[in-house]
């Protein structure tokens, strides 16, 4: 019992330690997202022709992709924290009967 306490807290920690890479994955891809959209937009300004803007818009869509990547990661990091942390308080319930 304490060692399944044990290696499900290390699994907690380790989600823990990736939020703030997460959080710098984030706002790199939303720099870079706004930036190719800044820069499609000025091709459009610019250019008699719209086409023009598609290089960056398919970078931007590149990039919207990484961000909707992250987001399901996160997702599945979150569910699995939920869990984590319902098992804990199941086990401290049973600890406590118990003592």
């Amino acid at each position: 019992m304490v060692k399944t306490e044990i290696v499900e807290e290390e699994e907690k920690i380790r989600i823990e330690k990736t939020i703030p890479e997460f959080e710098r994955k984030l706002g790199q891809y939303l720099n870079s997202f706004n930036k190719f959209i800044l820069e499609a937009v000025e091709h459009i300004k610019r250019s008699p022709y719209p086409y023009d803007a598609n290089a960056p818009l398919s970078q931007a869509r590149a990039v919207l992709k990484g961000i909707l990547e992250m987001a399901k990661e996160t997702k599945l990091l979150e569910d699995r924290l939920v869990k984590l942390t319902k098992t804990e308080k199941k086990l401290l319930k049973k600890e406590q009967k118990t003592a």
